[in-house]
């Protein structure tokens, strides 16, 4: 129950909920995405009055980048459940970690396949990390990480904040993966 950061979606009715996961769309009071370039949340999903508001981005940004929808799945959401339980779905495709530009200052973004059981430090391409945090949803806080620590498979389409001194790109250091 309470605020978790989750990735691997675009758009919080788009999930594929497994039938073993005990929450659902309907067990989501709300969803927020951070928007960088502003510095500031932005509303991206909630019930009002028991009507879903779905496309609340859409109607926000109607001249939003359409490839933005890539973008969205490799970042992280804030989403409230108002129960607690086990969450399982299916991640959509996201983007390559090689393709991934973080902005200047505070960045969300998912743990992917591409970084278990690698050092935080050997995907960071260009980027020169000032602070990297993980959102611990039982306790409903932020535990720093270092960069030599390695995200394991549990880990998988949960949050992390990381912030970067100048805008740049992950990747991995020496070209080992693409």
């Amino acid at each position: 129950k309470g605020w978790n950061l989750l990735t691997g979606f675009s758009y919080i009715h788009s999930l594929d909920w497994l039938e073993d996961s005990e929450l659902f769309q309907d067990d989501v009071l709300a969803v927020y995405y951070y928007f960088n370039k502003e510095k500031q949340y932005k509303l991206f999903y909630t019930t009002k009055n028991g009507e879903e508001d779905v496309y609340y981005i859409k109607r926000a940004y109607p001249n939003m980048d359409p490839n933005f929808g890539w973008q969205m799945n490799s970042h992280s959401y804030w989403v409230y459940f108002d129960k607690p339980g086990k969450l399982r779905y299916i991640t959509q495709d996201q983007l390559s970690l090689t393709k991934r530009v973080l902005f200047k200052g505070w960045n969300f973004m998912g743990i992917t396949s591409e970084m278990i059981d690698k050092q935080n430090k050997e995907f960071m391409g260009d980027c020169e990390v000032d602070k990297l945090f993980f959102w611990e949803a039982e306790s409903q806080s932020w535990t720093r990480i270092g960069l030599s620590e390695h995200p394991d498979s549990s880990s998988l389409g949960k949050g992390l904040l990381i912030k970067v001194n100048d805008d740049c790109t992950l990747g991995f250091k020496g070209n080992t993966q693409q």
